[in-house]
């Protein structure tokens, strides 16, 4: 489940109102099976009206490490990796949340931990009262950060990304994807799914293979819900994938990446589709591949 994203133009506020149930599609707080027809609803305008794509000069650019990584909910083996600080922002430019990001790889896989310091609220089955993340790889060069599309053009594409998109179904530490489970991009059991989309309205499972495993954690779970301390939420997936709705990874290339993040403290009734947190606004995340892999 990945525009300058929260410029606020004043004269077009009423364009704005129009927009926001279109915007809050960016990454959708949804299962794809219960994607709703979007409803203009209220909010901000998204930028300028040509759908240009965002400014890279305004990117962020990290240098992966390489090597393996354990995919355990944990951040002991990732001592060492440089870590970027990623400032993710609401839409209504109101909240904003500095995480953690980590990419490493080698001759076979990417490895990728994005630390996230909030409590811990985690009801697996219950999406809106616990944490969510996705991360949004550009496949297309025209893509935006924030599924495809820049501007208030929101009705034409600008190219496809490749969503890895996780509402937690199973506990802390239990290993969540597809790994050939499913042919259609969900997973079946924990709700880690493969997704792409080229607009904000059409999120999609990927048809192919869900090749992703990831891990889930948090420092403070023992001490139960509300618990201060940090998310782990850690993925691995194969470099290539042979899937056109897969982004591809090859040593000396560069991928663009986007994070969001969805905090059941956002409401008393947890957190809403347009309230999740997220990276668009400082362009796409540029991580550079190492030009040799072990």
């Amino acid at each position: 489940m990945f525009k300058a994203w929260q410029i606020f133009l004043f004269s077009l506020i009423p364009l704005a109102i129009v927009f926001a149930g279109v915007i809050s599609g960016a990454f959708r707080g949804v299962d794809s099976a219960r994607e709703p027809t979007p409803t203009p609803v209220g909010g901000v305008s998204t930028g300028d009206d040509d759908g240009h794509a965002h400014d890279p000069a305004t990117s962020l650019s990290y240098e992966a490490a390489t090597g393996s990584r354990r995919i355990d909910g944990a951040a002991a083996d990732w001592a060492g990796v440089p870590a970027l600080d990623v400032t993710l922002e609401s839409l209504d430019g109101a909240r904003e949340l500095s995480v953690n990001l980590q990419v490493s790889f080698d001759a076979a896989n990417i490895y990728v931990l994005v630390s996230v310091p909030d409590d811990y609220n985690a009801t697996p089955g219950e999406h809106e009262a616990s944490g969510a993340l996705a991360m949004l790889w550009a496949i297309d060069e025209e893509a935006g950060p924030h599924m495809g599309t820049d501007g208030v053009r929101l009705t034409t594409s600008l190219g496809m990304v490749d969503i890895w998109h996780w509402e937690i179904d199973c506990e802390p530490g239990v290993v969540s994807g597809g790994q050939d489970r499913s042919e259609d991009g969900d997973d079946p059991d924990c709700n880690l799914d493969d997704e792409y989309a080229t607009t904000p309205f059409e999120r999609n499972d990927d048809a192919g293979d869900n090749l992703l495993t990831g891990v889930y954690d948090h420092t403070g779970r023992a001490s139960g819900e509300d618990a201060a301390g940090t998310w782990y939420w850690e993925i691995s997936r194969p470099l290539a994938t042979g899937d056109a709705q897969d982004a591809q990874f090859a040593a000396g290339g560069a991928a663009k990446l986007a994070l969001a993040y969805w905090d059941p403290d956002q409401t008393a009734d947890g957190w809403t589709d347009s309230g999740h947190l997220q990276s668009a606004e400082v362009g796409w995340i540029i991580v550079q591949v190492p030009a040799s892999l072990p």
